[in-house]
């Protein structure tokens, strides 16, 4: 497998991954990241004890169990060098510049399956990306592979496909396309996982059902497979900088049919504050100035895509210059929710 290495003009975008001195891989979260640093999260490191993934003759261990913004800073809070990000004003988990050792882009490593596929995953992930191309009217040169397949770490016998699609048309042409070719089943190991993202979110299953997307859990030939979308471009650090302002409850409406919305962090323009609660706060904010609802927590994107009426709890964050506000889901201390307004609140969040 050849090493992808990360052309000058060609940024860290979310989902590519990056093996550091001591051969640990992480997963680039988001666009934005600082000077010097990659946002990135702990997901493999080497061990000597046999495991599912491995390359060579290095078995590699799974740091991330469960997802999840919590989830996920629970499990590299000791593994992990995080710093105070004043853009974001909030913890995050980073790899350092001078600590990268090698650099997976998704786009290229598909590229080369695409030309050969060594195993019998790499041959289901050639059929997938011709399924796409055919229901979604995609170009392969906007798609991308991610999981334990982009390092080569995979095992053919147990592990899922990972795609990715690079871009807002492609990806609302890919979402479109697999809404109405694929059912959506109840089968067994779906409701295996909405159990557990209850547990995680406190939001009751059957909402979670219904806030499914068609692009998650599609199975080809037995094998899982999960499609996520990467938006091209950029943000320059710095530009906006997020300051907390207190807890909030909302009834919105949301615009829906955006793919930022798809995009992680996901992004949802808000058409009309129909109710605003602001906790432990004497700020008066004028409700016209709630302009987004951006969502670090994957699981609410297609609900955020979808649009309509509903109801978020979060942190109000001020966004300078603009003099504007959006509602975060997905803060470490504060996770909150969103859910369709005709449903009663999560007992917890």
């Amino acid at each position: 497998m050849m090493i992808s290495s990360k052309p000058a003009e060609r940024p860290f975008l979310d989902h590519d991954q990056i093996e550091d001195l001591w051969g640990n891989i992480y997963v680039v979260v988001g666009n934005l990241h600082p000077p010097n640093a990659v946002v990135a999260y702990l997901k493999y490191v080497p061990t000597t004890t046999p495991t599912y993934w491995r390359r060579g003759r290095t078995f590699y261990k799974r740091v991330i169990r469960n997802y999840g913004v919590r989830n996920v800073k629970d499990s590299i809070r000791n593994a992990q060098c995080t710093i105070r990000d004043p853009v974001l004003g909030s913890d995050v988990p980073v790899v350092r510049s001078n600590h990268i050792y090698r650099v997976y882009l998704p786009e290229v490593r598909l590229n080369e399956i695409i030309r050969r596929a060594n195993d019998k995953l790499e041959v289901k992930v050639v059929e997938f990306v011709e399924f796409l191309r055919k229901c979604a009217n995609i170009c392969t040169y906007n798609l991308g592979i991610d999981g334990s397949i982009l390092p080569g770490i995979h095992n053919p016998d147990v592990s899922d496909i990972d795609i990715l699609v690079y871009g807002c048309k492609e990806s609302i042409d890919v979402v479109e396309g697999l809404a109405s070719t694929v059912e959506r089943r109840a089968d067994a190991a779906l409701l295996r996982r909405l159990e557990r993202q209850s547990r995680i979110y406190g939001i009751p299953k059957e909402v979670l059902y219904e806030m499914q997307p068609p692009h998650r859990y599609i199975r080809i030939d037995g094998t899982e497979v999960n499609i996520s979308f990467i938006s091209g471009v950029s943000e320059r650090y710095g530009s906006r900088i997020y300051r907390p302002v207190a807890l909030v409850e909302a009834r919105l409406i949301l615009r829906g049919g955006e793919c930022t919305a798809l995009f992680y962090p996901s992004k949802a323009s808000v058409d009309r504050v129909v109710d605003l609660r602001i906790a432990g706060s004497n700020k008066t904010i004028k409700r016209d100035l709630v302009k987004y609802v951006v969502s670090y927590e994957g699981i609410f994107s297609y609900l955020l895509y979808l649009g309509g009426e509903v109801l978020v709890k979060g942190v109000l964050e001020e966004v300078i210059p603009g003099g504007y506000y959006i509602v975060l889901i997905g803060a470490y201390e504060n996770p909150g929710y969103v859910i369709p307004s005709l449903r009663r609140p999560p007992h917890s969040s």
